[in-house]
Order: structure tokens, then C-alpha cells, then sequence
């Protein structure tokens, strides 16, 4: 029997690092950039995270894109 990796679920206003570059229209959110969960969609399928640095955005993203 195969192991499933179960992912931890994240709560709204969690400070979060990105585990991979995330290519923008701005330019190029890096890896270990910090944001703040703004929103959880459903039980954590996806997440609206506000980044400040290196520029403003929102980006969604999964919880395999982020680590808290």
C-alpha cells in the first residue's frame, strides 16, 4: 500500500514562506518570500496569499507551494 503525503491545513492570517519561485506579471516572487494567508478556499484546496516584498501581489496558491 502506497503512503499518501497528507499536507497540514493552513488558517486564514498565517504567516507563510513560498517553497519555490512563483512567476509573476511584476516580476519573480522568490523562494522563501513571506505572505499572509488572506483566504482558505473550502478545506484548504487553494489559498489567497498577500505578499509585500519583493512587490505587492496576491497569489493563489497550494499548500505543496508553501511552508509555515
Amino acid at each position: 500500500m502506497a503512503s499518501v503525503a497528507v499536507l497540514p491545513r493552513l488558517d486564514e492570517f498565517a504567516l507563510v514562506r513560498l517553497v519555490h519561485d512563483v512567476v509573476r506579471p511584476d516580476g519573480v516572487l522568490p523562494a522563501g518570500s513571506e505572505g499572509a494567508i488572506v483566504f482558505r478556499h473550502g478545506d484548504g484546496e487553494a489559498y489567497e496569499v498577500e505578499f509585500a516584498a519583493p512587490f505587492r501581489d496576491v497569489v493563489t496558491l497550494t499548500a505543496a507551494d508553501l511552508q509555515a
